[in-house]
């Protein structure tokens, strides 16, 4: 016999998770508040970790639109943003859903690097610039260093990629004293020439 007091919205919001049913989403979520979203829904994750994991960032939307905590830590305590930089092709629509909800990206979780480093461990190079950008967008701040004391821009320069060095230098970090590790001469080279050209440019553009 069915008990009608049972609750079928975790049974129903998980159905709409695995099946990418935006509009059952919509649904189960207008009966729900940011207590219950905030609970875990199976092993241990939530919604929006189910959501990020699967790399649905419509769905995690939703969810965050309906009061999900964007500051929010998964299961292993990682925050979500952490979450949603280690998924490798919807990483950076999951960030940007982040974002746009509030999540701080200047307030990572105990013994967890800030945002923009963890874009150096866990994107491809390919993608690294697409999400420091919309990082430095929402606020973070570009002088952060990682638990190993590393700044952004010292970990530019070891990349030894020129057009990542500029774009750090030129989005306003500030410029280590020395060459960090062991480089080779023409990159600590065309880091000086960057941040030169970087100093010449805010001259001119300012009132």
């Amino acid at each position: 016999m069915l008990n009608p007091f049972r609750d079928s919205r975790p049974e129903k919001l998980l159905k709409a998770l695995e099946q990418n049913d935006e509009a059952a989403l919509v649904k189960v979520v207008a009966k729900t508040d940011a207590e219950f979203l905030g609970r875990p829904l199976r092993d241990g994750y939530t919604a929006a970790e189910l959501a990020i994991r699967a790399g649905r960032p419509k769905l995690l939307a939703q969810l965050l639109a309906a009061g999900a905590d964007a500051n929010g830590s998964g299961r292993d305590g990682r925050s979500l943003l952490y979450c949603a930089l280690q998924q490798p092709e919807a990483s950076l629509a999951l960030l940007d859903a982040l974002l746009l909800s509030g999540a701080d990206p200047n307030s990572p979780a105990p013994e967890e690097p800030p945002a923009l480093h963890l874009c150096f461990d866990q994107c491809p190079p390919h993608r690294l610039m697409l999400h420091l950008s919309r990082l430095l967008q929402a606020g973070a701040d570009i002088d952060a260093r990682a638990p190993d004391g590393l700044s952004l821009i010292e970990r530019a320069i070891l990349t030894q990629r020129r057009e990542l060095i500029h774009f750090v230098i030129h989005s306003g970090c500030a410029f280590p004293e020395r060459a960090p590790g062991s480089i080779d001469a023409d990159t600590w080279d065309y880091a000086l020439r960057c941040r030169q050209d970087y100093r010449i440019r805010q001259q001119f553009l300012a009132p």
